[in-house]
């Protein structure tokens, strides 16, 4: 997911223009392209495609998460939260872009619960962006 300094995913009126994009930013999404078995979006991209998808709605997610394969990558926030509250994500990729948008959709707006993570990698990029990545801290672990 990519996000402003300021938290933003997308800026007002749905904006994404400040996404810092250049050409080893391309190369590396192709490369997680190739890592993932499989890409979820959320409920707008689901009722457009829902016709071409047909047994979607009756193959539930944590059967999936369980199958042998490559990763399954959650494209939008409103269905990370989603997957966040029934403790399906092992890890989260946010591509920090150096810029503050002061307003828009924030990554973890509804999420009615504390998040603990930690940090297991991080990468710089010449454009300036930063990936982190983080696992969630299951109840229990310190």
């Amino acid at each position: 997911m990519t996000l402003s300094l300021d938290g933003y995913f997308e800026g007002l009126n749905h904006d994404l223009s400040w996404h810092n994009v250049d050409d080893e930013f391309n190369k590396f999404a192709i490369e997680q392209l190739r890592e993932t078995g499989l890409i979820l979006f959320g409920r707008r991209t689901y009722q457009l495609m829902e016709g071409f998808w047909p047994k979607a709605a009756v193959d539930p997610i944590r059967h999936l998460k369980e199958m042998p394969g490559k990763d399954i990558w959650v494209g939008t926030s409103d269905l990370a939260l989603s997957f966040i509250k029934e403790d399906l994500i092992d890890e989260f990729r946010f591509m920090i872009n150096p810029v503050v948008v002061r307003g828009g959709r924030r990554i973890f707006e509804g999420l009615n619960r504390k998040l603990d993570l930690e940090l297991t990698e991080s990468r710089k990029f010449y454009s300036g962006n930063v990936l982190l990545y983080y696992r969630p801290r299951r109840k229990g672990e310190v």
